[in-house]
């Protein structure tokens, strides 16, 4: 008898496959929801139904006590479908990572991207930045002296810019460069990148399209490449708060994900992109971190593969 059930013990524990926290065709949170019960119930049987029969006076307690089992599955169930707030994934064929995870870029060391605006205007006075913003956070923090962050960055940026007349622009700087200018500075946690990504107006209001936030991406990833910082890089959610951008933080992150990887194709830019989603943005905007799972494993296994493909076989090959 004994050796009957550690048989069915082995077949079932074989047959058992836990459901995937992601998986590349989305379920629904319905379906998720029981699959992952029924799993959890699965393997509280693969544990009790041995020792029943190695100790028979279990029988008793489980059957006087059965809703204790019922309680530990659905709560195993529970924390199984509760979303991640960090999710991490290779790219295909690479060692390099890309990580999406709740937190807050003021509180992390290292290499950071902002957006900022075309013209790199850092006042926090008349509501030129606001404080309250990322940049603004960022500059109180860290740069007692806007004049010296005025020095670093005009002293990084060697693009020739477009002069704004007072018309155009009465307040402020007047050097307004192209979309996708990196500006480097140093700070006491690692050096922060200000990428243009928005254009200011003559009553101080920003505003950017996911055109321009594709266009500063590409040329934020060339930066990094040729004249960047090598390692661990983090990067905010670009454009989605001062700079009015229409596009959800879902889309933008997407857009993130995406032109990284397709950069990563042509040449190594960096160990890791970690993309940092403030806690207040992730329960406010309600970020949906496991289609982003999904999306992630995607486009890690199979842009990337695909993209390596394409650069291997010439034009008019034939793709087996």
């Amino acid at each position: 008898m004994l050796l009957f059930h550690l048989s069915f013990f082995l077949f079932f524990f074989l047959m058992i496959r836990r459901p995937p926290r992601s998986t590349l065709f989305p379920y629904t949170t319905l379906f998720r929801s029981f699959n992952t019960i029924f799993w959890s119930y699965g393997i509280l049987w693969v544990i009790v139904e041995p020792l029943v029969s190695i100790f028979p006076s279990m029988s008793t307690f489980l059957r006087d006590y059965w809703w204790i089992i019922l309680i530990i599955g659905i709560f195993l169930g529970v924390l199984q479908i509760i979303p991640s707030w960090k999710i991490k994934k290779q790219i295909d064929g690479t060692d390099i990572c890309i990580e999406i995870k709740v937190g807050n870029i003021l509180k992390i060391k290292g290499l950071r991207i902002l957006g900022t605006n075309s013209t790199f205007d850092t006042s926090l006075e008349n509501g030129i930045i606001s404080k309250s913003s990322l940049q603004g956070q960022i500059t109180k923090k860290y740069f007692e002296s806007i004049d010296d962050l005025n020095r670093q960055i005009e002293a990084s940026i060697d693009v020739t810019p477009d002069i704004l007349s007072e018309s155009q622009k009465p307040y402020g700087k007047n050097n307004k460069y192209p979309i996708g200018t990196v500006a480097s500075v140093k700070s006491s946690d690692g050096n922060i990148y200000f990428l243009a990504i928005s254009n200011l107006n003559e009553h101080k209001v920003a505003s950017t399209s996911i055109e321009d936030i594709k266009q500063a991406l590409l040329e934020l990833w060339g930066f990094c490449r040729d004249r960047g910082e090598y390692g661990q890089i983090y990067i905010s959610i670009l454009g989605t708060g001062f700079s009015r951008l229409n596009e959800n933080r879902d889309q933008v992150i997407k857009e993130i994900v995406h032109s990284f990887i397709v950069s990563c194709n042509e040449a190594k830019i960096g160990e890791c992109l970690t993309i940092i989603i403030h806690k207040k943005d992730y329960w406010d905007n309600k970020v949906n971190m496991l289609q982003l799972e999904q999306y992630l494993e995607y486009a890690c296994t199979f842009v990337s593969r695909d993209l390596r493909r394409d650069s291997k076989d010439p034009i008019g090959s034939l793709i087996n």
